[in-house]
C-alpha cells in the first residue's frame, strides 16, 4: 500500500484501517493486526465497528473513548484482553457478548450500568471488575459466562436483570440457600423447600430468582423489606403468595398479590385451582401477565376494572363481565385475523382488542353500535353481540344478519352459554336452523362431541316442527 503524502510514518499508515467520522466515531475497523491500538482522539467506538474480527487478540481503547456503542467487539473471537479508558462514560449492551477467548475485565470507574448481554457467552471470562459507580446489571450480562467465578459486587447495586448469572461457576459454586448481593438484591433461591420464605432485608427480586426451580415452588412469603417483585413469582405450580401486613408496597388476599391499596391484582398464582374465581370489587386494574398460563379458567371480572393488561390471561380462559346487572361471558381465543401478518405476530387477539382503539371495557363503558363497529376482529364483536343486542337497535341488526357466521362460531369453540343465548334471540329460525344443524354435525364428526349437534336439533323439535335426532347423527 502507498502512503498518502500527508502521512509520514507506519504509524499513520495504519490509521487508513480505522474508518473515523469528523465527529471522531470510530464506525469500521478493517485491518487484521493482532495487536491493535485505537487511535487517540477518536470520542466513541460505534455499533459493530469490530465486529467478527478473526485476528485480533488485544486492544488498546485510549482515554479519549467516553462511549462504546452497542456489540462494537460482538464475535471477536480471538480477543483475549481489553485495555479500557479511564474516562469511559457508557458502554451498551453486547459490546463485548461472544467473545470465547476473553479471560478478563476491568470496567473503568464512572459506568453507572452494565447494559443487556454485555458480557454474554465469553465462555473463557474467568474474572471481572465492577466498579462501585456501578448500580445496576441488565438481563442476561454475563449469561452463558461458563468459566466466570471471580466477581465482585459492589454493594450499592440495587438493580439486577433476569439471568445475569445463568451458566456461572460464580453461581453454581454459590453456598448460600439464597444468594444475595448488592443492595439487597436477591438474585437466585437455590433451596429445595417449596414454601419459600424471602429473607428479612431483601430489597429487590430478580426475575429469574426461581430459574431452574420453577416448577418445584409452592408458596412464597414476602417480607416487609422488599420493593419491587419484578415478575419474579411467575412459576408454574405456585399456590400461593402471601406478604407481610408491614410492607408499604404490596398485599395479600386469599393468597393472591396485590398493590398495597388492593385496587390493582398483579398476580394470581398459576397453580391456584379454582373453578371459578371471582376479582373482587374496587379492583380497578388487572396487571399483565397476572393469570397467564393459569389452570383457573374462568374469571368473575366487576365493573370497577377499567383496565387489563396485555397477556393477563391465555388463551382458554372465560371472563365474565359483570356489567349493567348482567353477566357477559367472553372466551378467549386466538384470532389471527386481526393482525396483517399472522404468521409472525405472536399474541392474542383480545389484547389488542383491550389494547388498541376501543376495546372491550371501552364498549361495555358506552355500548352502541358506533363502539361496537371500532372493534377489531370478529372473535369479540360476535360474542359482545349475542350477549349485548338486547341493549341496542343497531347491535341487534348485526346479529340478526350475521347469525349464521355468529352460531357456527359458538358451535366451533363448544361455547355453551352463548349457543342458549343465540337461542333464546329468536334469531335462530326454519331460514336457518338446518344449516346450522349440518355445521354441527360437521363439528361431532370432527371432535366427537355432539353437545351442540343435540342442543340445535332439540331446539328444533321443540320449537321448529318435529325432528328426529337419530336419522341426522352421522358419526
Amino acid at each position: 500500500m502507498e502512503a498518502p503524502k500527508n502521512i509520514s510514518n507506519c504509524k499513520k499508515v495504519k490509521t487508513l484501517y480505522f474508518d473515523i467520522t469528523p465527529q471522531n466515531i470510530l464506525r469500521k475497523y478493517t485491518g487484521s493486526e493482532t495487536h491493535v491500538i485505537i487511535p487517540e482522539g477518536v470520542t466513541e467506538i460505534g455499533v459493530q465497528a469490530f465486529v467478527q474480527n478473526n485476528t485480533m487478540v488485544s486492544v488498546e481503547i485510549p482515554d479519549s473513548v467516553n462511549i462504546i456503542h452497542q456489540e462494537a467487539f460482538l464475535l471477536c473471537k480471538k480477543l483475549v484482553s481489553v485495555k479500557m479508558p479511564k474516562t469511559l462514560k457508557f458502554l451498551e449492551q453486547g459490546a463485548f457478548r461472544r467473545c470465547e477467548c476473553l479471560q478478563s475485565l476491568h470496567i473503568p470507574d464512572g459506568i453507572t450500568e452494565i447494559q443487556g448481554g454485555m458480557f454474554g457467552e465469553c465462555q473463557s471470562l474467568v474474572s471481572v471488575t465492577i466498579p462501585d459507580s456501578v448500580k445496576s446489571i441488565s438481563d442476561r450480562a454475563f449469561s452463558g459466562c461458563c468459566s466466570l467465578e471471580g466477581i465482585d459486587i459492589p454493594k450499592g447495586i440495587t438493580a439486577i436483570g433476569k439471568n445475569v448469572f445463568d451458566g456461572t461457576l460464580w453461581l453454581k459454586h454459590h453456598p448460600d440457600e439464597f444468594v444475595i448481593v448488592g443492595d439487597g438484591v436477591l438474585v437466585s433461591y437455590r433451596g429445595k423447600n417449596p414454601d419459600v420464605i424471602i429473607p428479612e432485608d431483601v430489597k429487590f427480586l430478580t426475575q429469574s430468582i426461581f430459574y431452574g426451580n420453577q416448577k418445584n415452588i409452592r408458596s412464597v412469603f414476602i417480607p416487609e423489606t422488599v420493593t419491587a417483585l419484578n415478575d419474579s413469582l411467575h412459576c408454574n405450580n405456585l399456590q400461593e403468595i402471601n406478604v407481610s401486613e408491614q410492607n408499604p408496597y404490596y398485599s395479600s388476599l386469599d393468597g393472591i398479590l396485590y398493590n398495597k391499596t388492593q385496587s390493582v391484582m398483579l398476580i394470581y398464582p398459576h397453580g391456584k385451582k379454582s373453578s371459578c374465581f371471582r376479582v373482587p370489587e374496587g379492583v380497578t386494574e388487572i396487571e399483565e401477565y397476572c393469570a397467564f398460563h393459569s389452570v383457573t379458567k374462568r374469571f368473575m371480572i366487576p365493573e370497577t376494572v377499567n383496565k387489563i393488561g396485555d397477556l393477563a390471561f391465555s388463551e382458554d380462559t372465560t371472563l365474565v363481565f359483570e356489567w349493567y346487572g348482567r353477566q357477559i361471558p367472553i372466551f378467549l381465543i386466538k384470532d389471527w385475523a386481526s393482525f396483517t401478518n399472522p404468521d409472525e405476530q405472536a399474541t392474542w387477539a383480545l389484547f389488542a382488542v383491550f389494547s388498541n382503539g376501543i376495546g372491550i371495557l371501552d364498549f361495555l363503558k358506552d355500548i352502541s353500535i358506533q363502539n361496537f363497529n371500532k372493534m377489531s376482529g370478529a372473535a369479540y364483536p360476535y360474542q359482545l353481540a349475542v350477549f349485548c343486542y338486547d341493549m341496542d337497535s343497531g347491535i341487534a341488526d348485526y346479529l340478526r344478519e350475521n347469525i349464521i357466521p355468529v352460531t357456527e362460531f359458538a358451535i366451533e369453540y363448544d361455547l355453551h352459554e352463548m349457543m342458549q343465548k343465540l337461542l333464546d334471540s329468536g334469531y335462530i329460525d326454519t331460514e336457518n336452523i338446518d344449516t346450522l344443524i349440518n355445521f354441527a354435525i360437521e363439528h361431532t364428526q370432527k371432535t366427537s362431541n355432539a353437545e351442540m349437534q343435540v342442543q340445535l336439533m332439540e331446539y328444533k323439535k321443540q320449537h321448529i316442527g318435529y325432528f328426529d335426532p337419530e336419522s341426522q347423527f352421522k358419526l
